[in-house]
């Protein structure tokens, strides 16, 4: 349930934001298991349909954060797929504002094959963006078209000395599956709002309640900016004390992990190219453990764990579960199969023999771990050890 500050916070903010609603386009349209010791034993999951065989080591634990390395066969090496952060550090992709606020334009100034990976947040612009979608970004491509929501509500003007008309920088990624789902799901900016400001008042209230100290996670540069509220000097000293938890775990095969957030599964990413993988995982593990600091329970004595037999419960679908595509640009085609519990993304890349390169379960609530009703696997109909997709199957989305 939503708390009242939940609700406030979102009258607040449409408000607060008459400039980017009026221009905005977002037409694009349990029980917790708890044991008293973290699970030990190593699962081999012999199912091939889930994606062939998938090893999942046992996790590594910090409070109430569990990191479940997987690992597997890929088969999608042939190609270098170059994350966005390192090329817009690099200076070879240039994201621009463009007259939609959910709308950004990308040009690729170089022989590089650039991966945008869902929830990517850029900053800068008019206002920070996450990018709704995983995109591939062909080499030398010019003006591609960008699906985005505000990350920050209050600002429409310049920051600082940041270029209004483009986007400097992207560190960080999405660090909520609510977020994600407003984003990638709901295609909703009021929604990907209102989870921001909930996600600033939980940090602000736990990060407090680590230090001892009223700690106040919003910079005073762009108070509902997210970008600028992972930068929190107190919280970023907190989420390193997580990350050394974590330090040792073996990601050398790895192809993904799945997060556990006080004893209940939250999501799980699999990628079907193993560098790509490991090019994200700092990134990737740094916005599993925000949303571990933002959903800390400190009121629990002893923190909830999750067996491998119980993540196993989760890799299915119910039978009604519906599912839908869309193409994105030349190279990237969107999919996703969801129920009443949890939603399945799928990404795959045209231009690679429609191989898939990345798979986002996002877990809806604490109870969907247990729930054992008929059921189909979550890869069922979809052949995604194939070089070829098959798309006849899937029902297309909605025109608005």
């Amino acid at each position: 349930m939503k708390s009242i500050l939940y609700y406030c916070s979102l009258a607040l903010l449409l408000l607060s934001s008459v400039q980017c609603s009026n221009t905005a386009n977002a037409s694009e349209d349990s029980e917790m298991s708890s044991h008293p010791k973290p699970p030990t034993e190593t699962q081999i999951m012999n199912d091939s349909s889930i994606l062939g065989e998938l090893h999942i080591d046992a996790s590594i634990n910090h409070k109430n954060l569990q990191i479940f390395i997987i690992k597997g066969s890929t088969t999608a090496d042939n190609i270098v797929y170059t994350p966005l952060q390192e090329a817009m550090e690099e200076k070879w992709v240039e994201i621009i504002e463009t007259s939609e606020v959910n709308e950004l334009s990308i040009s690729n100034n170089s022989d590089k094959t650039i991966f945008i990976h869902a929830g990517d947040i850029v900053k800068g612009g008019k206002q920070d963006r996450t990018l709704a979608y995983d995109m591939v970004i062909a080499p030398n491509v010019k003006n591609e078209k960008l699906s985005s929501f505000c990350v920050e509500s209050d600002r429409w003007h310049q920051r600082g000395q940041e270029n209004v008309a483009g986007f400097t920088s992207n560190k960080n990624m999405l660090t909520s599956r609510d977020l994600k789902i407003a984003s990638k799901e709901a295609n909703s900016q009021t929604y990907v709002w209102a989870e921001v400001a909930e996600q600033q008042t939980k940090l602000s209230s736990n990060v407090s309640s680590h230090y001892s100290v009223k700690v106040d996670v919003k910079d005073n540069a762009s108070a509902s900016s997210l970008d600028l509220t992972l930068d929190n000097k107190e919280l970023k000293e907190l989420k390193n004390l997580y990350k050394e938890s974590f330090k040792n775990l073996d990601i050398s095969a790895a192809m993904g992990f799945a997060c556990v957030i006080n004893g209940e599964l939250y999501s799980i990413d699999v990628y079907n190219n193993q560098q790509l993988f490991l090019d994200l995982w700092d990134k990737l593990l740094d916005a599993s453990i925000i949303e571990a600091i933002s959903d800390l329970d400190t009121e629990a004595a002893v923190p909830a764990y999750l067996s491998l037999q119980e993540l196993k419960l989760s890799l299915t679908l119910a039978n009604e579960a519906t599912q839908a595509s869309k193409t994105l640009n030349p190279r990237t085609e969107w999919l996703s199969k969801e129920d009443s519990t949890k939603v399945l993304f799928t990404s795959l890349d045209k231009g690679n023999d429609s191989k898939w390169l990345h798979q986002n379960l996002i877990i809806r609530d604490a109870n969907a771990v247990r729930k054992v009703a008929p059921s189909q696997n979550l890869y069922n109909n979809i052949e995604l050890n194939n070089q070829s997709f098959n798309f006849e199957d899937l029902e297309a989305p909605d025109e608005d």
